[in-house]
């Protein structure tokens, strides 16, 4: 915890230089360079001002008109302080974009990857409504999204990915066995409709849902009715940090009185699904 002010200065050469207050001296021990201390208001000044000797200009977590607000962090008063000696605060942003934002070569095809199939269900959903006009066949709103929808998770997500493995934490649970009835259901009854299927998926929504998705359940959901309805697909979790996941949160598990009571009956639900997740396992 931080209550005093300090300064971190990264000169383009030589070493780095740090102004701290005494009370918490030992803020930026891990970072390197050379520290001052300081304590009066008038050190304070004599330290800031000996900190920016030679310095002209400086990047700083500002940015002009609050353009950006991520790095629009320094506060007024701070800024007149350096202004004030004779320095012109330029933005760090470019700075924190080639050091913590620039992405990797892998990075970079994977978001063409993504660009490429979101083109891709675009143009069948433009293709289908095309279809649907000629043809004289009414087509809602809400089947085209249905087709998007399994276009996205099944053909271009979960189908070509099946690596891929997603966890939902702090949503809930209850509404898993809807959303996949919803899923399948959705599906059957726009093939019926328009007399073929929505789309071309070796599997059911579900059944990929099932294969590469673990859901977070509060024990107050009762995870044992919900893994006799869907199967095994649910994690323990206590809501960390909020104040009622700090103090016991097994405990709201072991006191149900089911199979999922119990981390030897259920190890899905305490460890299994959550190492899968994790890759550290091969799943309950």
């Amino acid at each position: 915890m931080t209550t005093r002010r300090w300064y971190y200065l990264i000169p383009r050469e030589g070493e780095p230089r740090a102004l701290v207050h005494a009370i918490e001296r030992h803020n930026l021990d891990l970072l390197p360079g050379r520290k001052t201390v300081y304590g009066r208001r008038e050190q304070l000044e004599a330290g800031l001002t000996e900190l920016l000797k030679g310095v002209k200009r400086i990047a700083m977590e500002y940015s002009p008109e609050c353009a950006i607000p991520y790095v629009s962090r320094v506060d007024a008063g701070t800024a007149e302080a350096i202004k004030a000696r004779g320095v012109e605060i330029v933005s760090s942003g470019d700075l924190v974009q080639a050091f913590e934002a620039v992405w990797t070569p892998e990075q970079l095809e994977s978001h063409r990857v993504a660009s490429q199939a979101l083109y891709r269900i675009k143009d069948k959903a433009f293709a289908a409504a095309a279809d649907a006009v000629r043809a004289g066949t009414p087509l809602t709103e809400f089947e085209l999204g249905l087709m998007q929808e399994h276009t996205l998770i099944g053909q271009e997500m979960l189908e070509r990915r099946p690596e891929l493995r997603i966890g939902v934490i702090e949503l809930s649970a209850v509404w898993l066995p809807m959303f996949l009835m919803y899923l399948d259901g959705g599906v059957r009854f726009v093939t019926r409709l328009h007399g073929k299927a929505v789309a071309d998926m070796p599997l059911a929504p579900s059944e990929y849902v099932r294969r590469q998705v673990r859901v977070a359940a509060f024990a107050y959901e009762r995870p044992e009715r919900l893994i006799e309805r869907v199967g095994d697909l649910f994690m323990c979790c206590s809501d960390f940090p909020h104040s009622e996941g700090t103090a016991q949160p097994l405990d709201d598990y072991r006191a149900l009185d089911d199979t999922t009571s119990d981390p030897a009956i259920a190890p899905g639900l305490y460890h299994d699904n959550a190492a899968w997740l994790l890759g550290r396992g091969n799943g309950a």
